[in-house]
């Protein structure tokens, strides 16, 4: 689920069984659980055209996170977003060591992460009112 930001997501369903959709794959029949991910269609009111967001967070063993969402309304039934984060700690934490006689403190090396996350998503919808999603 780290692959995702919470930012691009609606909802997060998990169903133990079958869930009651009409229209899915046999494949989904066969599971015993799934977790279904619904991305976040962008809301434009009627003179907007775009959207942003920009965040930080911060925490533990050296933990940096800044992330940019951009939404754009591309004509009156396409609109596109892109997010993309990086994500850096040192993960170096104290710890308790305890080997038989000897009881010391000892500090975890190798636990660092560094990653970059890009996501592009286009929506639209049809005449009909049926819609399309195209994620990357």
């Amino acid at each position: 689920l780290s692959k995702f930001s919470l930012d691009n997501i609606e909802a997060l369903e998990l169903y133990n069984g079958q869930n009651g959709t009409d229209l899915q794959p046999a494949r989904s029949l066969s599971s015993a659980s799934s977790l279904y991910l619904k991305s976040r269609v962008p809301v434009f009111l009627e003179n907007e055209k775009s959207h942003g967001k920009i965040s930080f967070k911060t925490g533990s063993f050296g933990l940096i996170n800044p992330s940019l969402l951009l939404q754009q309304k591309i004509t009156n039934k396409i609109y596109g977003s892109i997010n993309t984060e990086w994500q850096k700690a040192n993960g170096r934490y104290k710890y308790h060591y305890i080997n038989g006689p000897v009881d010391s403190i000892k500090h975890r090396h190798n636990g660092d992460i560094d990653s970059w996350r890009i996501e592009s998503n286009i929506n639209g919808s049809l005449a009909d009112s049926s819609e399309w999603a195209i994620k990357v």
